[in-house]
């Protein structure tokens, strides 16, 4: 009998606390199968802080010390998740979910209304989904 996957979205708000105990949360689902989209992650420097890699896998686009990246992807381990790099940006983490029922594309995105791309990147998330015929699962911050 297969899990269900279970799926998650939140925005953090840069928040180191709230990021811990979402953690701490999700570890209680170590042996269940789920994806969390996260919006405003909290980093230490280039890396996301409170991750536990032995149980979780984590996804995420680039950034800099000053520029975290805004949008990632955290999922159990036993997931096969592959990044989709040509669509993954500071604002955007594109991933091809690899399950044995359904192929899916999901996008974690943060919608900065004053960067004019963003739009675009989900855009191009959606017409990759539609080229490689599978649907897809965005979860979005807007600041509309």
């Amino acid at each position: 009998m297969t899990d269900t996957l279970k799926l998650y979205q939140i925005n953090l708000n840069k928040c180191e606390v709230a990021q811990a105990n979402l953690m701490v949360e999700l570890m209680n689902f170590k042996d269940k199968q789920f994806i969390c989209l996260i919006q405003e992650p909290h980093f230490y420097g280039l890396k996301p802080s409170s991750m536990n890699r032995r149980y979780m896998q984590v996804l995420h686009g680039k950034g800099t010390k000053k520029h975290w990246p805004r949008a990632m992807i955290v999922a159990s381990k036993c997931l096969k998740l592959s990044l989709v790099e040509s669509l993954t940006s500071r604002d955007t983490t594109c991933i091809n979910l690899h399950n044995t029922e359904e192929e899916l594309v999901i996008c974690s995105s943060y919608q900065d209304i004053t960067y004019l791309e963003v739009v675009n990147n989900i855009d191009k998330c959606v017409e990759h989904a539609k080229s490689v015929k599978k649907n897809i699962i965005i979860g979005t911050d807007s600041n509309a």
